[in-house]
């Protein structure tokens, strides 16, 4: 009877034990997960589709050049114009940074866009004629293109002269 009374004790230890290793196990499991989620959101840079079309570099540049006036093409992956020499340019925008800000309204598919030197926003929606001034960037750039930080890169369909716009002024 005793070793009957002492197997049950043994057993009821050993449940109670194992119970609490589970319970730990799982505990700990949980805290993992929470912590795992919390550093991919504040670790994660904004989704394409945050931007959509809009290629965003994180950079601060500008520049007087001229890249033309031509009516602007917002496609479902870039955004590009045409100059009247018949040369595609597919517009990189700035971030947030040095007082330049673009924004992209997927509802109404337009673009925000002010810079340091003109603080009002434009507002630019396909086919709207604009001006655009800024910095060309050359095919012998594509090394220094590498190391920007892109906020959201070129899509592989997008073609065209890489474009940094500065300004835009709409027609």
């Amino acid at each position: 009877m005793k070793l009957l009374a002492l197997t049950r004790r043994c057993c009821s230890f050993r449940l109670a034990w194992l119970e609490q290793r589970i319970h730990l196990l799982l505990s700990l499991l949980s805290l993992l997960a929470l912590i795992g989620l919390v550093a991919c959101d504040a670790d994660s840079s904004p989704s394409p589709s945050d931007s959509g079309p809009l290629i965003v570099v994180d950079v601060g540049g500008g520049s007087d050049s001229l890249g033309g006036t031509a009516p602007v093409d917002i496609g479902d992956n870039c955004v590009t114009m045409e100059q009247s020499n018949g040369n595609l340019l597919l517009l990189v925008w700035h971030s947030a940074e040095g007082g330049w800000e673009v924004g992209w309204n997927d509802d109404e598919r337009e673009i925000t866009f002010s810079s340091p030197a003109e603080p009002e926003t434009v507002t630019i929606r396909d086919g709207d004629i604009i001006t655009v001034g800024g910095e060309s960037w050359e095919p012998q750039d594509a090394a220094v293109m590498r190391d920007f930080e892109w906020i959201a890169a070129p899509h592989e369909s997008c073609s065209g002269e890489l474009f940094e716009v500065s300004s835009v002024s709409i027609e």
